[in-house]
C-alpha cells in the first residue's frame, strides 16, 4: 500500500487529466488497503472538502467501499500515530502536537455522507 494515498501525491496529464503517476512512497508497506482508502478520504475531508463528492471514484477504483464506521475508525488510528509521531519528535513544537490534537478531534466528528 502507498501509505499516503490522495491527490496531493497524484500526476495528472496537462491535457487530459489522466493519471500519469503516483510519488512520494516513503511510507508505502504491506498493508490492508482500507488504510490508503480511508486515508485518501480523510485527505479528502480535511483539505479538499468540496471534492467529497468524488469519493465515489475513489471507490470504484480500489474496488472496494468499506463500511463507515472502517474507514472512520482507519482514519482516526492514523491521525493518532502521526500524533503519537510529533510527540516523540524532538524538533516538534507544541504547535504541530497541538494541530495533530485537532485534526484527531475533528476526525472523530467526522460524520457519515451520501458516500
Amino acid at each position: 500500500m502507498h501509505g499516503d494515498f490522495g491527490p496531493q501525491n497524484l500526476l495528472l496529464g496537462r491535457d487530459t487529466g489522466q493519471l500519469t503517476g503516483i510519488v512520494d512512497w516513503e511510507f508505502a508497506h504491506v498493508g490492508d488497503r482500507l488504510t490508503d482508502i480511508a486515508w485518501a478520504e480523510w485527505i479528502l475531508r480535511t483539505h479538499h472538502p468540496h471534492l467529497v463528492g468524488a469519493l465515489p471514484s475513489l471507490f470504484a477504483g480500489y474496488q472496494d467501499r468499506p463500511a463507515w464506521a472502517e474507514r472512520q475508525a482507519a482514519m482516526l488510528t492514523r491521525c493518532e500515530e502521526l500524533l503519537e509521531f510529533v510527540r516523540r519528535w524532538p524538533a516538534a513544537d507544541e504547535t504541530a502536537v497541538q494541530q495533530w490534537e485537532r485534526r484527531t478531534a475533528a476526525t472523530a466528528a467526522f460524520r457519515a455522507t451520501g458516500c
